[in-house]
C-alpha cells in the first residue's frame, strides 16, 4: 500500500506579507488593468513559449493587459526572442525575485505551463502560492497539478502546447471579474483546508504513530 502526503504551504507567510518590498521594477509600479504572471525557472521543462504565444494572441486585440514572467535560467533568451515586439510592451520579464509572495497582490491570475515531453509537475509550490494568495490558476493538466487544482472551480486545467486554448481561458477571466473572484476564493479555501503546513504535519504524525503501533 502507498500513502501520499502532500506538501503543505505556510499560509501565514502569504496572508501576512508586509507589502513593503521595494518595487524597483517600473512595470509593477504602473501595472496594466489586468495582469497575468508565470513563475518558474527558465528551462525546457517550463513551457514559457506557449505562455508567451497565448499572451500575443490577446495583446493583438487587448492593450491594457500585462503578462509577467518571474525567474531566470538558460532558456530566458529564447523566451525574450519569442516575445518579439511585445517585449517590454505587454510582456515583461522581472528576473529572479526573492519577494514573489509580496508581488502576487499585483496580479490577477497565476499561470504555470509545462513541456510535458518527458516532464510533469509534482505538487507545485508556485501553484499553491498562487492559490493561497487568492489567485485563480491556469495550469497544464498533467502530473500532480490535478491533485491541487479543481478544473473550473479553482481555475482551468489546460492541454499542453495549445496557445489558443490557453488564450481563451485567459480571456474568460478578463471578461468576468466575478469568475476570477470566485475561483480565487475557492483556491484559497482549498489550500487552507487541504494543503496547509498543519495538514501536512498532522499526516506525518499519524503515519509515525501507525508505524510505532505496528512495531509494538
Amino acid at each position: 500500500n502507498a500513502l501520499v502526503i502532500h506538501n503543505g504551504i505556510d499560509k501565514y507567510n502569504i496572508n501576512n506579507s508586509s507589502g513593503e518590498t521595494p518595487l524597483v521594477n517600473k512595470y509593477i509600479e504602473t501595472p496594466r488593468k489586468f495582469n497575468f504572471v508565470m513563475v518558474g525557472r527558465f528551462y525546457d521543462l517550463k513551457d514559457y513559449v506557449t505562455y508567451i504565444r497565448s499572451a500575443i494572441i490577446l495583446l493583438k486585440d487587448k492593450h491594457d493587459v500585462g503578462f509577467y514572467c518571474i525567474g531566470d535560467g538558460p532558456s530566458l533568451a529564447k523566451a525574450k526572442e519569442e516575445a518579439g515586439s511585445y517585449l517590454d510592451n505587454g510582456i515583461y520579464f522581472l528576473g529572479q525575485r526573492n519577494d514573489v509572495q509580496d508581488l502576487l497582490k499585483y496580479f490577477d491570475v497565476g499561470v504555470l505551463l509545462n513541456d510535458t515531453n518527458g516532464h510533469a509537475e509534482g505538487i507545485s509550490n508556485a501553484i499553491m502560492e498562487f492559490m493561497a494568495a487568492g489567485l485563480p490558476v491556469i495550469a497544464t493538466n498533467a502530473g500532480g497539478t490535478p491533485e491541487i487544482m479543481q478544473n473550473e472551480i479553482t481555475g482551468y486545467l489546460v492541454p499542453a502546447f495549445d496557445e489558443n486554448y490557453v488564450a481563451n481561458r485567459m480571456a474568460a477571466f478578463m471578461d468576468s471579474p466575478e469568475l476570477k473572484s470566485n475561483m480565487g476564493k475557492n483556491g484559497k479555501k482549498r489550500i487552507e483546508n487541504d494543503f496547509s503546513i498543519l495538514k501536512m504535519v498532522e499526516a506525518y504524525n499519524s503515519l509515525y504513530e501507525d508505524m510505532m503501533n505496528d512495531v509494538r
